[in-house]
């Protein structure tokens, strides 16, 4: 026999758990400029050199903050980008 448990939150808990992808994503150049702590002209150029994971939505550059942030944490443990 087993013994079944069920967790139960509160919604507003469950809410502050989950998290948006809006929350995750930077819309244009300057967003992600200002996420690395760089100027428009380095960020253009990393991004048009696929220097950084981004991509393009339209004529808009998108990035993620999460995959930002493992590509400078794989760069600065010395492994390939």
């Amino acid at each position: 026999m087993g013994i079944l448990v069920q967790l139960w939150c509160a919604p507003e808990m469950a809410e502050a758990n989950e998290k948006k992808v809006a929350d995750d994503i930077l819309k244009g150049l300057t967003a992600i400029a200002d996420e690395l702590g760089v100027t428009l002209r380095q960020a253009h150029y990393a991004l048009t050199e696929g220097r950084i994971p981004a991509g393009k939505d339209g004529n808009t550059w998108v990035a993620s903050r999460k995959l930002l942030r493992e590509h400078y944490r794989r760069l600065a443990a010395g492994q390939a980008a």
